[in-house]
């Protein structure tokens, strides 16, 4: 038997010991709350019958709160069926039914849809095309080999050129990509 067992026996203040130890609170402010030293709570959390209550108090604590749980759950399938019956909202009845239905086990089946798009040889081919021109854009790019970058300077005289082998249409000049394969 430990000691403060046998000076005043379980009491009211180790309960509350016992509550807010399992709440987290602080030793020094259990102490303060219940009027007792720092080695006074100590003790008393660190003795083998504070750890069986505890044990018990939380284990309790869990218990009691699923009890609850499970009174109120015949009521609020009840409240449930009686929206389902009278509610003057549609909505609130087709709720209410969904809930009751899900609650037994009959949900809605899931479909999942994907959609797979087939690519024609042609489209298969113009796209690796267009992939290698590309490629070789960015490699000309990153190497500055590339007669598209050019000066401020050489921009405008740039443009006239391009303009002048297009027909001065308005319709781009055709590229040529031999170099690129």
């Amino acid at each position: 038997m430990s000691r403060y067992k046998k000076d005043s026996g379980w009491c009211g203040a180790y309960t509350q010991i016992l509550k807010l130890h399992s709440r987290g609170i602080t030793q020094d402010e259990i102490g303060r709350r219940v009027h007792l030293s720092r080695q006074r709570v100590n003790t008393v959390i660190n003795s083998p019958e504070f750890a069986e209550k505890m044990v018990y108090y939380e284990r309790t604590a869990h218990e009691k709160a699923t009890a609850i749980f499970q009174q109120s759950a015949e009521d609020a399938a009840n409240r449930i069926v009686q929206l389902s019956n009278s509610s003057s909202s549609d909505k609130v009845k087709l709720d209410a039914a969904r809930e009751i239905l899900y609650q037994v086990g009959c949900k809605p089946r899931e479909v999942i849809e994907t959609i797979k798009r087939e690519y024609a040889p042609g489209e298969v081919h113009a796209a690796m095309l267009t992939l290698a021109e590309m490629e070789g854009v960015a490699t000309r790019l990153s190497e500055q080999e590339s007669k598209f970058i050019v000066s401020r300077t050489e921009r405008s005289s740039k443009i006239r050129e391009l303009s002048d082998k297009s027909g001065g249409n308005g319709e781009p000049a055709a590229i040529d990509t031999s170099a690129a394969a």
